[in-house]
């Protein structure tokens, strides 16, 4: 099993990651998140049927069918995250039972919202050089 390897995107657009797996009647589809420096959670939960019977998924820890859709296919399986935030960049990976787990190598999602946000602030500060000046010696001082 592998998956999408890199995604950067931006807060506000969606994200679709994809992995396949070789589940051949009916088994279990997951995908997890492992934040920097933390242990992998799990998203959610999907049983797959070899007729893709509309199984409706379970959510964990937080993540609900507001941001978050799980679909399968035949042969794969795709997490979008709607609307995304600087907070959902992290590590993703999903996992497919039959018998035992088999884990795909994953996607890194890299929000990158920080640059966007500082440039802007700029552009509406150039206007006043003193609270530009002001506002640079408070983030370089941190």
């Amino acid at each position: 099993m592998f998956s999408t390897a890199n995604i950067q995107t931006h807060p506000g657009q969606s994200v679709t990651m994809w992995c396949p797996h070789n589940i051949h009647v009916t088994g279990n589809l997951y995908w997890f998140k492992q934040s920097d420096s933390a242990v992998p959670i799990t998203i959610v939960h999907m049983l797959y049927t070899e007729r893709l019977q509309k199984v409706e998924p379970n959510y964990f820890n937080s993540f609900t069918n507001d941001c978050i859709v799980m679909d399968q296919f035949s042969k794969s399986t795709t997490l979008t995250i709607k609307q995304v935030k600087i907070s959902d960049s992290g590590f993703y990976f999903c996992g497919a039972t039959g018998y035992h787990m088999k884990f795909g190598t994953g996607t890194r999602l890299e929000v990158k919202g920080f640059i966007i946000i500082i440039s802007t602030l700029l552009k509406i500060m150039s206007n006043d050089p003193c609270l530009l000046r002001s506002v640079l010696e408070t983030f370089i001082s941190n």
